[in-house]
């Protein structure tokens, strides 16, 4: 999927070039609101552990190109985001955004934006994923685990065993948003948009007795890859900034 949208950017901004276009820088801030896909939540909160929400500032800055009856963004972004309730896991994110706005002389216009980012520093590396790692299992053997919720072990013979997924990363993030923008005045818009995304996220899964190093037995653990669908809701303001022409 990256390939493919990188493709298309550089197919994109080789048309373009080759058109008479009027092009102007453009600075823009937004909010984007992220929780798990409905449809496919249970499925990763079995596999992940986690249904977490998210919000993340993005600064953006780019260009803003105007063809016809289209203009077009091509955008850097930076992220800053947390994960919500409590806000403890924070990190950021680098990336690239091409938008279309459809009408650009009427005050609404459609929108449509595709999002390609990678996560370059978190704060939460090697750390607990799962909201229940603190339950136990009760081992009779080494090889026979039976389940066993926490607080209702009493005096049953057995070592108590936590497991946890652990976060790696996550190298990749991909966005399709569509929605609505308005012209406030000139350059400035406001925008609001919806959509899909996927995140590829990278984690270490792990099982040890009370009192055991468990980083130690991560590092002899593989990093595994987890896609997680999400619903985005975004909350934006831009504005492109006009360009004397000389003479």
């Amino acid at each position: 999927m990256k390939k493919i949208i990188l493709a298309f950017i550089f197919i994109f901004v080789f048309n373009v070039i080759k058109a008479q276009v009027e092009v102007r820088p453009v600075v823009g801030l937004s909010e984007q609101f992220s929780m798990p896909n409905i449809i496919t939540e249970a499925f990763f909160y079995e596999k992940v552990g986690t249904t977490d929400f998210r919000l993340t500032t993005y600064e953006q800055v780019g260009v803003n190109i105007s063809h016809e009856n289209i203009e077009y963004n091509i955008i850097g972004l930076y992220g800053f985001g947390v994960i919500l309730p409590g806000g403890r896991y924070i990190d950021q994110e680098l990336g690239m955004r091409l938008g279309f706005r459809f009408n650009k002389n009427k005050k609404f216009g459609f929108l449509l934006s595709l999002d390609v980012k990678s996560q370059v520093a978190s704060n939460y590396h090697l750390k607990y994923m799962d909201d229940n790692y603190h339950n136990l299992f009760l081992s009779e053997t080494p090889g026979s685990w039976m389940s066993l919720s926490s607080g209702s072990h009493g005096s049953l013979p057995g070592h108590f065993v936590y497991h946890s997924n652990f976060y790696v990363g996550t190298p990749f993030v991909g966005n399709i948003l569509m929605g609505v923008d308005y012209r406030i005045m000139g350059g400035l818009h406001i925008n609001v948009s919806a959509g899909f995304g996927v995140r590829i996220m990278k984690a270490k899964y792990a099982e040890w007795i009370e009192g055991q190093n468990v980083y130690e037995k991560l590092e002899k653990k593989l990093v595994r890859t987890h896609y997680i669908s999400t619903m985005d809701f975004e909350l934006g303001v831009s504005y492109a900034i006009p360009v004397k022409s000389g003479g």
